[in-house]
């Protein structure tokens, strides 16, 4: 009988270990869940943050951006191989991304951040940029090579906006073209020439139909410079105001095949307009409203309002899953521009909420262009719905 308890006992204190192995197991299981749970919730609510990176869950932070514009050209063997090769011009200029969200023809951006929860969630700010060159003042550029950077130079900036800067002596600068051979077309390597950027985009003159106010948007990586052309009495010319400026693109750089959530600018010509942002009132002849706490843009794929605006009276009742509450996002969208990828028709999954607005000292954004406030209040004022006003991205 002895030997039988003795059987017993250890029996029961082997079962008495395994329920205790399953209870200590089942805990650490129950504990694993809520921190994933809570680090989901954590992960998913940076997400709507325009300014959120994945770099930043590991502790690195933000950089602040170079006080000096960084302007570029290609190299002219660069610009010869994209004039031979026509496919280089056309696959740039191809309808951007029929399935995506938030890009070039210049080199495919590599990874780097525009506000947008949307867009990504919806869209990006989250998400810069050449007239006759004025004059001479050549300064060292922040990144770039004596080959990457383009004779610029803007009169008295204001101190939020990036001075252009300039390698070369203006005068170096003022042959624009290099004599065409056996019936190719000639080499232009001006940026101050418009025909520079719209044979970098993949188009003619022509093309532009009725627009008389472009703004070109060269990327480099997540860098970019805007140039803003105007046509008077028939003939293209870069503006005086806004001058050439310096601003950033997507954190994926910019690409022909853009689709929802890839951190990506849209490549391609597109309608500007119409405009919002933080104050009651501002100088412009665009379409302009004041962003309340209303206004959501819906990025949601399924949704009949996808990569639109909408009012909603009661934020408490709203049923969007997917969208940037656009006041959420201020200073990005102090100033805010409408660029219309994916307007004419709408197509979901191709992105949601792509603007032209104010970078906030960001690297990059989720897929839309920043430049800097100063500038974009500019633009604001330079913009006429009577010009067609349209931008050129690649």
């Amino acid at each position: 009988m002895s030997a039988s308890n003795t059987k017993n006992e250890i029996v029961k204190a082997s079962r008495r270990r395994r329920n205790i192995r399953s209870i200590l197991l089942g805990v650490l299981i129950g504990l694993a869940l809520v921190f994933a749970v809570f680090a989901g919730r954590y992960v998913y609510g940076k997400s709507k943050d325009p300014n959120f990176r994945l770099a930043d869950l590991f502790g690195a932070g933000r950089q602040a951006e170079s006080a000096s514009a960084e302007f570029f050209t290609l190299p002219e063997n660069d610009i010869a191989i994209l004039i031979s090769s026509g496919e280089a011009g056309t696959a740039r200029h191809e309808s951007e991304e029929t399935s995506g969200a938030e890009e070039t023809a210049l080199p495919s951006a590599s990874a780097a951040e525009e506000p947008s929860g949307t867009e990504e969630t919806a869209g990006d700010p989250p998400e810069t940029t050449a007239a006759e060159v004025p004059d001479t003042t050549t300064q060292e550029p922040a990144e770039t090579t004596p080959e990457e950077t383009t004779a610029v130079t803007s009169e008295a900036a204001p101190p939020e906006t990036p001075a252009v800067l300039s390698t070369e002596p203006a005068s170096e600068t003022a042959e624009k073209t290099e004599p065409a051979t056996s019936g190719e077309p000639a080499l232009i390597t001006d940026p101050s020439d418009i025909r520079y950027h719209l044979r970098q985009g993949g188009m003619e003159e022509d093309e532009l139909g009725s627009c008389r106010q472009l703004v070109a948007v060269q990327s480099k990586g997540t860098k970019c410079s805007l140039y803003f052309f105007e046509k008077t009495d028939g003939r293209w010319k870069l503006s005086e105001t806004p001058a050439p400026a310096s601003g950033i693109v997507g954190r994926n750089g910019v690409t022909a095949h853009k689709v929802a959530k890839d951190g990506c600018t849209p490549a391609g010509y597109y309608g500007l307009g119409p405009c919002y942002g933080e104050y009651a009132q501002v100088q412009t002849k665009m379409d302009y409203r004041q962003i309340t706490e209303h206004d959501l843009w819906i990025g949601y794929n399924d949704s009949g309002y996808y990569n639109e605006l909408i009012y909603i009276e009661d934020m408490t009742k709203n049923p969007w899953v997917s969208y940037e509450h656009l006041i959420e996002y201020m200073p990005y969208y102090r100033y805010l521009a409408v660029i219309r990828y994916n307007m004419d028709p709408v197509v979901p999954y191709a992105g949601a909420a792509i603007f032209l607005h104010c970078e906030g000292g960001d690297q990059s954004t989720s897929g839309c262009v920043g430049t800097g406030e100063e500038v974009m209040r500019e633009i604001f004022a330079w913009l006429d719905p009577a010009c067609d006003p349209h931008i050129l991205i690649y």
